[in-house]
């Protein structure tokens, strides 16, 4: 049985074209530490419109070896994430994140050692005042993602 870490020494665009194509998010995205790279069933947050506090539930749930895909229903560049949620989410054994929205403290995430991925990079920080949908299907890059909490 094939399982996510057996694609983790494979690129991007050989893992999409061995897939017949399918599954690509198509987005320009920000690769946060370069050279980075990250496989693992993915744990979907839907954000309410310029607010992560649904993020700051998330670390509630996540489970190691998870990667956190976070996303508002319109990308906006506004911060989720910064070095305080990123702590969060390392201590929690996140994989990694894939972010169709801004993060923040990049020098610090950087030396973090988390892969990151994000549409945006802004100081301008989310509220934290409504709620959003944790593990519901997320579109990003015309890539719907759906929760997999195992693989």
């Amino acid at each position: 049985m094939v399982s996510a870490k057996d694609f983790l020494p494979f690129g991007v665009s050989t893992v999409y074209e061995a897939s017949g194509r399918q599954g690509l998010v198509d987005t320009e995205l920000h690769q946060i530490i370069p050279g980075s790279r990250v496989c693992g069933p993915a744990r979907t947050v839907l954000c309410a419109q310029g607010d992560n506090l649904m993020v700051h539930a998330a670390m509630a749930a996540v489970k190691p070896g998870e990667v956190l895909v976070l996303v508002m229903p319109e990308e906006e560049p506004v911060a989720l994430v910064g070095a305080l949620l990123a702590t969060q989410a390392k201590v929690h054994g996140t994989a990694g994140m894939l972010i169709g929205a801004a993060v923040r403290d990049v020098e610090t995430l950087r030396e973090m050692d988390l892969p990151i991925w994000a549409r945006f990079i802004r100081s301008r920080g989310a509220k934290r005042s409504n709620t959003g949908t944790l593990n519901a299907p997320v579109q990003l890059g015309g890539t719907t993602i759906r929760t997999v909490t195992s693989c």
